[in-house]
């Protein structure tokens, strides 16, 4: 990890980074690069793709990003989020502790509300009143990630190890 001084890099490097060229504010590509996507972003993006059902933050992250966008477009945010997870984990030690749906909804709408202030006054403050899930009674307020998420987290990490080894191997036999 020593590689990579900033997670951006790190993320960038897996392929999980939006490319969008742009020469003085004019865009000028707007198709996607066709990029060949390394095996730790298609496990990023599989355990992305298994948070759709999950009732974590990171699902609901996921869920609201397909609410404005597209399911590929949040499958990709996601990951993205989940590189930056990857990073801090192995990098810095950082313990993932999952917010829940509930704690994670209540912070997004306090955030839109601090921002909608922030605007001029004379545009209407407008809250939606969405349920979220019913609270899970047999768990606590900190619920974990699913298994399917747990297993792809689990494989990102065999395979950054095993690169790591590989590579220090063929260092020292240098």
């Amino acid at each position: 990890m020593s590689k990579f001084p900033m997670e951006g890099e790190f993320v960038k490097h897996v392929g999980l980074a939006p490319h969008r060229p742009v020469s003085g504010g004019k865009v000028l590509k707007n198709k996607r690069k066709k990029q060949k996507g390394t095996r730790t972003a298609e496990v990023l993006r599989n355990a992305a793709t298994s948070l759709k059902h999950s009732r974590s933050a990171l699902g609901a992250y996921y869920r609201r990003m397909a609410r404005r966008k597209d399911s590929g477009v949040a499958i990709f945010a996601t990951a993205r989020k989940l590189g930056g997870l990857v990073y801090r984990m192995l990098r810095y030690g950082q313990q993932y502790v999952d917010l829940g749906q509930a704690e994670y909804e209540k912070r997004y709408e306090e955030t839109r509300i601090r921002a909608s202030r922030a605007q001029p006054i004379n545009w209407a403050i407008t809250s939606l009143n969405r349920r979220p899930y019913p609270p899970d009674s047999t768990r606590g307020s900190q619920m974990s990630l699913s298994i399917r998420a747990r297993l792809g987290l689990l494989l990102v990490f065999s395979f950054l190890v095993f690169s790591a080894l590989i590579s220090a191997f063929s260092a020292s036999l240098r």
